[in-house]
């Protein structure tokens, strides 16, 4: 097949096959992701294993520096018309 050829079967491809979806439902599962979380950890396992059945040239996970939110204390205060302090769970 030459590269003309194999454009435009992934071209039809993209816009005929029901895969693509189908993906997109199962990572949107994977919910929260994240960075490091473990629905980020299987989403990334997920991809590595789509690039792996699709013949990609050497598919790998290769591991970053990055920088992350981390859930710290939260609170609200209230002063009028009653004082109250609200708390995050």
């Amino acid at each position: 097949m030459n590269l003309k050829e194999l454009d435009h079967y992934l071209i039809g491809e993209a816009w005929t096959s029901t895969q693509a979806y189908a993906d997109l439902e199962r990572l949107c599962d994977l919910a929260p992701r994240f960075a490091g979380s473990p629905g980020n950890l299987a989403a990334r396992d997920f991809i590595l294993e789509k690039f792996k059945a699709y013949s990609l040239a050497d598919p790998r996970i290769e591991t970053f520096d990055y920088l992350t939110w981390q859930r710290g204390d939260c609170e609200l205060k209230l002063v009028a018309p009653v004082e109250r302090t609200l708390r995050s769970a």
